[in-house]
């Protein structure tokens, strides 16, 4: 194809010199003919430019944008996640609370680490820094349960609560209250390479301690979150009470989340995995930004 252009061009091209030459004269013949070379030239590199750029050979793919990955696990169901209007770290988020929520509601799937807690009372008073500090029994009044108040919508919300301090080495802290069926999380800092037990079996020891056995829990809230592995989600979302559902993509979200994962381990570290799942979540945002994990027996 591309000759045969540069064929009929060139022609075209020495049909108008040689006609131009025998209507003015023999003087004009040499230039006549030196602008006609230039235009040939110049035709011929402008065929084979298009040319070469819009040939391809006849099994030649355009290259393809690269696709979401999908998602397939056992008792998990999402949306396709593609289409969701969500920070940017939102879908490696929602890996890992896929991760998570499969460990706890599958026995038998791998790389879990997460051992049952053997963390005793008396361990946990010789690991502390200074003596566990509790006022127990206290009676709260609504203002000063803030939005926790909100979290439950006002009702039925427990009015006794125990609240504990528990310090370790180098500013480590777990501080918290427990009410029958209930642990919240008020302020946690814990820094890699501290010989303070993991979150999830100081929670799990305290509420033993002082309400028995594990089986009443129903609730794990988080108040006044700032990590900022978890602010950054939560952030995307309005002010007021927000509701997700079981296994939704938000829900899978928020359990990838640093706060997620922790109330996951706690579930992990209670219960025999498959026993117990977290139902739904709770979100009440205002001035700072908080959280309710509901448990429930499968």
């Amino acid at each position: 194809m591309v000759r045969k252009c540069i064929f009929i061009c060139k022609l075209v091209v020495l049909v108008v010199v040689f006609s131009v030459t025998e209507c003015v004269g023999f003087g004009l013949t040499v230039w006549t003919l030196l602008m006609g070379y230039i235009l040939s030239c110049f035709f011929v590199i402008n065929v084979d430019d298009h040319d070469d750029h819009d040939e391809q050979p006849g099994n030649a793919e355009a290259p393809q944008p690269p696709q979401a990955p999908e998602f397939q696990h056992p008792n998990v169901i999402l949306d396709d996640i593609r289409n969701k209007d969500l920070p940017q770290t939102s879908g490696e988020l929602v890996v890992q609370g896929i991760r998570v929520v499969n460990w706890i509601t599958t026995p038998g799937v791998p790389g879990c680490s997460v051992r049952m807690n053997q963390l005793t009372w008396n361990e946990l008073v010789a690991l502390a820094a200074e003596p566990i500090n509790f006022m127990p029994h206290v009676r709260t009044s609504r203002v000063a349960l803030g939005y926790l108040v909100d979290l439950w919508e006002g009702s039925r919300l427990p009015r006794r609560w125990i609240t504990w301090h528990v310090n370790f080495q180098l500013g480590d802290h777990a501080y918290g209250r427990t009410t029958d069926g209930i642990i919240v999380l008020d302020d946690i800092t814990r820094t890699p390479g501290t010989t303070m037990p993991p979150i999830s079996n100081i929670f799990l020891t305290l509420y033993a301690r002082h309400h028995g056995s594990l089986d009443s829990l129903r609730y794990v809230a988080v108040r006044d979150i700032r990590n900022m592995n978890t602010v950054p989600l939560l952030s995307e979302f309005g002010f007021g009470l927000h509701i997700f559902e079981k296994n939704s993509y938000n829900y899978m979200a928020i359990m990838g989340t640093r706060i997620g994962r922790t109330v996951a381990y706690i579930v992990l570290a209670g219960f025999p995995r498959g026993s117990v799942e977290v139902t739904e979540i709770r979100l009440y945002r205002r001035m700072t930004y908080h959280l309710r994990f509901d448990l429930s027996p499968v």
